[in-house]
């Protein structure tokens, strides 16, 4: 269950709608100026944020998975786990399990 939560501060932090503030830093030792952007996370909703879809995703295993079911990744003949299809894959189990309340969902690949 952790893990699904700390996926989810991943992709809130990452994906969440965001007002910027610059701010410009001098570099004491050096005299250089830097820019930089601080970002602000905002609240969505549920159906706000990014990837949200009102129909759930299927439970079948993906075409390419472990023994566990957990979505695989190849490029140039090395077969890993991704950590983008990863996070895609929970975005779609946590939404489906938002929208049914099917412990599968949560379950799915343990």
């Amino acid at each position: 269950m952790y893990k699904i939560y700390s996926v989810l501060l991943v992709i809130a932090v990452f994906f969440a709608a965001c007002t910027e503030k610059t701010v410009v830093y001098e570099d004491a030792l050096y005299g250089d100026t830097y820019k930089t952007i601080n970002f602000e996370i905002q609240s969505l909703t549920f159906e706000e944020r990014p990837y949200y879809r009102t129909s759930p995703y299927s439970l079948n295993v993906p075409a390419l998975a472990d023994s566990n079911g957990i979505a695989l990744h190849v490029r140039n003949d090395d077969t890993t786990y991704h950590p983008v299809v990863l996070a895609q894959y929970m975005i779609r189990y946590t939404n489906s399990y938002y929208l049914t309340q099917n412990q599968e969902y949560i379950d799915f690949g343990r």
